[in-house]
Order: structure tokens, then C-alpha cells, then sequence
């Protein structure tokens, strides 16, 4: 039998009354297969595309920076856009004309 608040936490769950804490940094596995992200080369663009291409997505992204846009795309074999994101109508005519329609846009 325990003290206190935090006691009584650990003892309900121990005794499976509560859910286990699920880990905060890990990413469910997508079902999206054709994904455009439009922040491709900040961190946390760069980090999705990665994420995306290792399982399996095909993945474009847009970057008006053709050299650091041209070097994510050789070096993760996503799609590169070398367009402002602005120019959203013309990047999704390409893809739709390539892919079909895509599952999401990020």
C-alpha cells in the first residue's frame, strides 16, 4: 500500500488501471504513400522526408534553392520542386499528371 499521490500512481499502475506512458519522439508508421511536405529543407522538413522515404512514401517537396533542394533530393530520392511553395497549383498539376492523386500534404 503506498503514500501520497505518486504512490497510488505507481500502484494503479502496476495494477494495469492506468495506460502505459507512450514514448513522445516516436512516430507512428504512416499509411500515406504519395506525400508532398512544402517545408522540404528546414530541419524539420528535411527530417519528415527522411522519415517518409525510409518507409517507402514517394515524397516531393519544394525549395526555391536549387542547390541544398537538389542535394535533399539526390541524397533521399524525393522529388524536388524547385518552386516557392507559393506555386502550390503548378507543383500539384505535376504530381497529379506523375503520381494520381496524393494521400497528403504536409
Amino acid at each position: 500500500m503506498a503514500d501520497g499521490y505518486i504512490g497510488k500512481q505507481m500502484d494503479d499502475y502496476r495494477a494495469g488501471r492506468l495506460g502505459r506512458p507512450t514514448p513522445s519522439r516516436r512516430l507512428a508508421r504512416v499509411t500515406a504513400r504519395r506525400v508532398l511536405v512544402l517545408d522540404g529543407t528546414t530541419p524539420d522538413g528535411v527530417a519528415t522526408i527522411e522519415r517518409l522515404r525510409a518507409q517507402g512514401c514517394r515524397v516531393a517537396f519544394a525549395d526555391p534553392d536549387t542547390r541544398r533542394g537538389a542535394a535533399l533530393a539526390q541524397r533521399t530520392g524525393a522529388r524536388h520542386y524547385p518552386l516557392p511553395p507559393e506555386a502550390l497549383e503548378e507543383i500539384l498539376q505535376d504530381l497529379q499528371k506523375h503520381w494520381g492523386p496524393l494521400d497528403a500534404i504536409l
